[in-house]
Order: C-alpha cells, then structure tokens, then sequence
C-alpha cells in the first residue's frame, strides 16, 4: 500500500433510522498498489456507475451485499475485477449471467443481506485477480482485519477513482449493540458482524458489499452503517453464518 492516508468515505444509500440514517462507507483507508488485494472487484450497471463493491471467490462467481442486486436483471450488471482505478476499462470485466440474494434476505431491516453474482465467462486468473477464500469459522471480537472497496468520499459526492482499504478490528456483537442507539441496535444479529472505528474511519456510499478480510479469509460483506464516518461502528454480514447458502449454490467446498 501507498503510505498516503486518505479520508475515505465509501457511502452507502439505505435509510433504515429516523435519528440516524443507515448508509455505507470506508473512510481513513490507504491507496493500494495493482495486484495487492486481487479478490476485490467493482460492481457497476449497464451505463458504467459504480453501485458497489464485491469479492471473488471462485472462477465462476462474486459476493456482494444483497441489497446491491436484488430487483436487478443479470444483463444490467458488470462485474469488474483485477483494477485499482475506476476509470481503467479492461477486457477482464464480466457480464452477470445469474443475480441470487440470499433465501432469507429481508430487504427492510436488512437481515442475511448477502447476494451472489454467477458471471457470464470464467476468471482468468493471474497476479491481479485471484479469489478470496470464504471463513469457516465465527469470528469474535478483538480480531484486527481489513475491508476494501470503492465508494464516495462524501454522502452524496462522486465514486473516489482508487481502491482503498482501512486496517481496522472486529466488535462482539454485544459491544456493537452497546455503542448504538436501541433502534439501531435491533439491527445486529447472528448474521452480523461490526468493525471498531474511530470518527473519521468507516464506509460511505457506493461501498456496499466491500469485503471484509482477516487472516486471508472473507468474514463479511459490508451492509450498512450511520453516515458517515462518525464513529459508530459499521456493521457487515457475516459470512460464516450463511456458508452452507453459499456453498450450496457455488460448489464451493
């Protein structure tokens, strides 16, 4: 990674909370080098809009938060995979083939909100695009990990060109809770993992479906956060707890 701090704000757009909306982001990440995190790719529909961030764990398939493919048809959404720039076009991009959201996704309070993407080719891969092994394990509080993806620097602003990551640690759910208000705190659960940060370090809009890694394994997806960047914890969906799902439709083993 590039020593260069950045403030980054990868927002996301869902309002879930009267007293404190519900959107995505990463902020206080670094810029990364081409080929250092190969499993990320950048979701975007059929007019080029970056919409979210994904991860690829197999030849055939991405991960994604739900809520970024849920009601879209496959031919409206590309799969851009083995870049670091937003602008750089690539003979790499794949065309989604299959959209499946998880069977218990429930869209209003964002519950198992994990979707996958079968892509129309396979990946070749090579040093820039590799997949992610998927966590087998829970995972608990206190574990260091990082997510990295693409997003606004600003609610409402325009998609930063580079990827970046923050280096961040997990929260026990029970300290999630503590550290949200009760509406919000209802909306962590077993499927559900958050990050410690600190104000000015998170996701913000577009950064839906980052993927979250400790120990070279997936352990969630990004799914929704207070906007932005405020110091509550973000909140992501865990992988371990829909691992069979996954494995099920993918033959992952």
């Amino acid at each position: 990674m590039f020593l260069r701090i950045l403030t980054l704000f990868l927002c996301f757009a869902v309002v879930l909370s009267a007293p404190q909306q519900i959107e995505r982001k990463i902020l206080g990440g670094e810029e990364n080098a081409l080929g250092e995190i190969p499993y990320v790719v950048s979701i975007t529909i059929f007019t080029g809009l970056h919409i979210c961030s994904g991860a690829i764990i197999s030849d055939w398939w991405t991960i994604t938060a739900a809520h970024c493919i849920f009601g879209r048809g496959p031919n409206t959404v590309v799969v851009r995979p083995g870049r670091i720039r937003l602008d750089v076009n690539s003979m790499e991009d794949r065309q989604g083939s299959v959209l499946i959201t998880h069977p218990n996704y429930v869209a209003e309070i964002l519950e198992n909100d994990i979707g996958l993407i079968q892509v129309s080719r396979a990946f070749v891969f090579n040093v820039n695009i590799q997949p992610i092994a998927l966590s087998d394990s829970f995972v608990g509080g206190g574990i260091a990990a990082a997510v990295s993806g693409w997003g606004t620097l600003t609610p409402g602003g325009i998609n930063h060109n580079f990827l970046l990551t923050l280096q961040t640690s997990t929260l026990s759910n029970a300290d999630c809770q503590s550290r949200h208000t009760s509406q919000n705190a209802a909306l962590i659960r077993d499927d559900t993992i958050c990050t410690n940060n600190l104000v000015g370090e998170g996701f913000c809009n577009r950064a839906f479906g980052s993927p979250l890694v400790s120990d070279s394994k997936l352990i969630a997806i990004a799914s929704w956060n207070v906007p932005c960047a405020l110091g509550y914890p973000d909140v992501y969906s865990r992988i371990f707890t829909s691992l069979d799902w996954i494995r099920t439709v993918t033959g992952i083993n």
